[in-house]
């Protein structure tokens, strides 16, 4: 049995409320980790960790972990027995596994999964190693075949079919129902620049069952469901070397402020959601992943929550304010989005392969503030490589940036002081002179309205054709 320790005089901690030691519980999250990503679709991890004769079982999903108290398993033999006769009974799906998914075999490794979902027989193969992850999405994406699914298509034609699978939150608009509404716009800026959604499948599995049977506090809190999107599959844009990868990436401009403009705001424009495919000779642009996505006319609680991938968010959404959500998600802060999204592609890619290391790695290695510190230095001294690919409008569009981030600083600066002399003065008369300067500051200063942005950022980007 393993000893203890405490110190001299002070009372023993109970056995039942003791926490397990901190090496124990890391190596146990990563062990659930592994567990939740070996299976495409796990629903959860569960594991006992035992130190010396005390016992505590904790459960992993996707909303976050369940613990329960340890108890000592020696001096309560009876409930340890009943815990035994409960674990010996588990079937697959208790254990965690989504056997809707049916694993593949080609020796000892999985080489695809079998899906039977409405009508359809979809066969998945994984490209890559997923990340681990204890909560969160855990997004995958896979290649698809499946007969039938296109209109038209054989099942060698439907080799062309993603397919991405992910928790998403309930509390979300789906993503699907965005999808739909996107693929409804008819403007030329929308239309073939958005993902082709072919199939949607959303699970009965929320992990806000176990929290409710349990009686915890707030279970839908963060709660998230199982979801299959298949689309048309799609290329990352920053694989595409100069003029190529200018022009999807404008494309991806237009098409999303037309979508902004009718209230569909994407909340995480980033490198990896900016694709392509081509369309015979031209290559065409599709701004991807809508699962972050809010609608202006759906009363969604969390349409004012902080998104989006940190290396390409606006300074104002990773300093204090926008960490605590009192930032609004104006149209300029997406179109900082893409201005770093282009400088960062042009950098840390050369020809369309990644550089290892890449000038830009440290944007990725730092907190919300660290990062907000590392664009703006790298904005304030221009420090860019003259042999990047696309060097001219790199420098353009910083310079572009660095000013119009300048004249919003000066803004709050000025509102700043204006409203403390406000708060300062003492006589009537003098709290009337200066409510009324206020006034014309703040009027002269005013936020530019989406359209004068979108604007002065397209005579940025002309078209290359």
């Amino acid at each position: 049995m393993a000893s203890r320790k405490r110190t001299a005089g002070a009372e023993p901690e109970p056995r039942s409320s003791r926490r397990p030691r901190a090496h124990v519980t890391i190596q146990t999250a990563l062990y659930a980790a592994e567990m939740q990503t070996a299976n495409i679709a796990g629903k959860h991890a569960l594991n006992c960790i035992v130190i010396g004769d005390d016992i505590w079982i904790w459960y992993y999903d996707h909303q976050g972990l369940i613990s329960v108290a340890g108890f000592n398993f020696v001096q309560d033999l009876p409930r340890f027995l009943v815990l035994l006769y409960a674990l010996q009974r588990f079937n697959l799906e208790d254990w965690g596994r989504n056997t809707d998914f049916e694993p593949q075999l080609e020796g000892d490794r999985v080489k695809s999964y079998i899906l039977e979902v409405d009508g359809y027989t979809l066969e998945l193969y994984r490209k890559s190693d997923p990340h681990m992850v204890l909560a969160g999405r855990g997004t995958n994406v896979m290649d698809v075949t499946c007969e039938g699914l296109m209109p038209g298509n054989s099942k060698e034609k439907a080799d062309e079919l993603a397919a991405k699978i992910y928790w998403a939150e309930e509390a979300r608009v789906p993503e699907e129902c965005i999808l739909r509404r996107v693929m409804a716009i008819a403007d030329p800026t929308v239309r073939g620049h958005v993902p082709d959604l072919c199939f949607a499948k959303r699970f009965p599995v929320s992990t806000s069952t176990i929290r409710e049977a349990l009686g915890l506090e707030n279970p839908d809190k963060g709660s998230k469901t199982l979801v299959l999107l298949v689309s048309k599959k799609l290329s990352p844009v920053y694989e595409l070397p100069g003029d190529e990868m200018f022009d999807t990436w404008r494309q991806c401009v237009l098409c999303h402020y037309t979508l902004w403009s009718k209230g569909i705001h994407h909340r995480d424009v980033s490198h990896s959601n900016l694709m392509y495919y081509r369309d015979g000779s031209k290559v065409m642009g599709v701004l991807n992943d809508y699962d972050l996505s809010s609608l202006t006319d759906f009363d969604n609680p969390m349409g004012d929550e902080r998104t989006g991938t940190m290396p390409f968010m606006a300074i104002d959404l990773l300093e204090k304010e926008g960490l605590d959500g009192k930032v609004e998600h104006l149209y300029r802060r997406d179109m900082e989005s893409f201005v770093y999204i282009f400088i960062w592609i042009s950098l840390q890619y050369k020809n369309g392969i990644s550089l290892k290391p890449g000038p830009l790695d440290s944007w990725t290695k730092v907190d919300a503030r660290g990062c907000s510190e590392k664009k703006s230095h790298f904005l304030a001294l221009h420090e860019v490589p003259e042999d990047v690919d696309n060097y001219d409008l790199v420098m353009d569009l910083m310079i572009f940036l660095a000013q119009r981030l300048n004249a919003h600083n000066h803004r709050k600066a000025t509102e700043k002081a204006a409203r403390r002399r406000l708060a300062d003065a003492r006589s009537s008369d003098a709290v009337k002179a200066t409510a009324q300067n206020t006034l014309n500051t703040l009027g002269d200063l005013r936020e530019e309205e989406d359209e004068e942005v979108y604007k002065a950022f397209l005579l940025e980007i002309p078209s290359v054709n």
